[in-house]
């Protein structure tokens, strides 16, 4: 028998010594007290026991008392109002005391190797052989300093292939902490495989951009630097005092003796490279001479017959100057140079470069900091606002596409990667500088950099 039932016969036997309560009868008052407990099933247990005893006693004495038999004298008629029953008050429930809570620390994760990286989607070998001239493939490490440390911390080195609308795509996590880790990225023919890149040794490596797999470039000379791939597909090479041509299997020829280095991008048609004062045709080695108003540096090309040098002024700033290279050296006849922009209210102007709509890009300076702009004809327009903390931009060109990013003073490069599509008139965001937040991981960290090195793609 259960504890109810016990209760139950308890009570019996208080009333009625002598009297039982059939099977039938006890089943149903059993059940009764059941629904009524389950109707309170939020009080305690022992109250629960205690109401359903007292149920079952007082269902007792109703069901079992039988009253003695009335005696034989007549009693007086009385009448008698009944008394109201009173109705009972309804005991409160007692409201449950809330146990406090403890108080926990806040749950520090560990700091992902991904911490500070962009969003990107997994490359697939249709990805890499459908991208176009214009695409960029770069190296991405995002690194960062937690406050009270002077120490750069970095986050996982990786491969991104980003489309000119800033589509990204993640092609390779590199290895760090080897001789071989890639440190930046030369040269990549969209489409192709594999890509021209530079190794913490300082040597010259072909990258697979499916495996990672990192082989031989055949032919580089010793202790050289790469300058560019000519226009007859021969890799060009600067060693102290040579520049040299690389066929693609390998064989190594010397354009030119004794030069200075070569200096900034290829000419348009990938034909000559500056070099110090002297133009150098890659095809033959010839060298080619132009006259400049003084000691002047790089400043890129109008086209293949025409250089542009940056030279200083005399307010201290530096101006741009073209000027038309021969075949000899012959100072009363070379063409002299011409001044460029000299109508432009730039204080300073470092490089120009020319896009397939015979467009230029200059980069200068005016009274707000440094910008880029559109040179058409005789009209000028804003291509990247002015903006401080810029020393100059990085500035490729691919079409009427211009990728650029603001080179600033320190250490740092907290600055976006850009596109601007001049036809379009569009710009878009190839890689932002990374903002993720630090405070999961208990940190309270400044982001140095996050693009590390970049190449746009070419048709070559």
């Amino acid at each position: 028998m259960n504890e109810l039932g016990e209760l139950l016969g308890q009570a019996a036997e208080e009333l009625s010594p002598t009297e039982t309560l059939d099977d039938l009868g006890l089943g149903r008052l059993v059940r009764s007290v059941r629904r009524r407990r389950v109707q309170r099933h939020t009080m305690e247990s022992v109250v629960g026991v205690a109401a359903a005893g007292a149920i079952g006693t007082a269902a007792w004495a109703g069901m079992r008392y039988t009253a003695p038999a009335p005696a034989d004298t007549p009693a007086p008629t009385v009448s008698v109002t009944p008394t109201p029953t009173p109705t009972p008050t309804p005991t409160p429930t007692p409201t449950p005391t809330p146990t406090p809570t403890a108080t926990a620390d806040p749950v520090v994760l560990p700091v992902p190797p991904t911490f500070g990286q962009v969003p990107a989607q997994p490359a697939t070998a249709a990805t890499i052989s459908g991208a176009r001239a214009g695409w960029v493939l770069a190296v991405e490490q995002p690194t960062y300093v937690v406050a009270g440390s002077s120490d750069w911390s970095f986050s996982q080195k990786r491969l991104l292939l980003v489309s000119p609308t800033g589509d990204r795509f993640s092609v390779l996590d590199l290895p760090s902490g080897a001789m071989d880790e890639v440190s930046s990225v030369l040269h990549w023919t969209a489409g192709q495989r594999r890509a021209l890149v530079q190794v913490m040794s300082g040597e010259y490596r072909w990258i697979d951009l499916r495996t990672g797999d990192l082989s031989a470039v055949a032919g580089v000379p010793t202790l050289a630097r790469f300058v560019g791939v000519a226009s007859t597909g021969n890799l060009i090479w600067q060693t102290e005092y040579e520049l040299y041509a690389v066929t693609p299997d390998g064989v190594a020829t010397i354009l030119a003796y004794t030069l200075p280095q070569a200096e900034g991008q290829l000419s348009p048609g990938r034909n000559f490279v500056y070099a110090g004062g002297v133009i150098v045709d890659l095809r033959t080695g010839g060298k080619q001479f132009f006259s400049t108003p003084q000691i002047c540096s790089a400043g890129g090309w109008l086209s293949d017959s025409v250089v542009v040098v940056s030279c200083a002024s005399a307010s201290g700033g530096t101006e741009l100057w073209s000027s038309t290279f021969t075949p000899v050296w012959d100072p009363p006849t070379m063409p002299t140079a011409t001044r460029l922009y000299a109508d432009q209210p730039w204080s300073s102007a470092t490089g120009v470069t020319l896009l397939d709509d015979g467009r230029q890009v200059v980069s200068a300076i005016d009274g707000s900091g440094w910008g880029l702009w559109v040179v058409s004809g005789g009209s000028v327009t804003p291509l990247v606002p002015p903006q401080e903390g810029v020393a100059a931009y990085s500035v490729e060109a691919s079409g009427t596409l211009v990728v650029s990013r603001p080179v600033g003073g320190g250490e740092a490069s907290q600055f976006d990667l850009t596109a601007q599509d001049v036809s379009r008139g569009t710009s878009t965001v190839l890689l932002p500088m990374p903002d993720e937040s630090g405070e999961p991981y208990g940190l309270d960290v400044t982001w140095m950099t996050g693009l590390a090195d970049y190449a746009v793609g070419t048709a070559y």
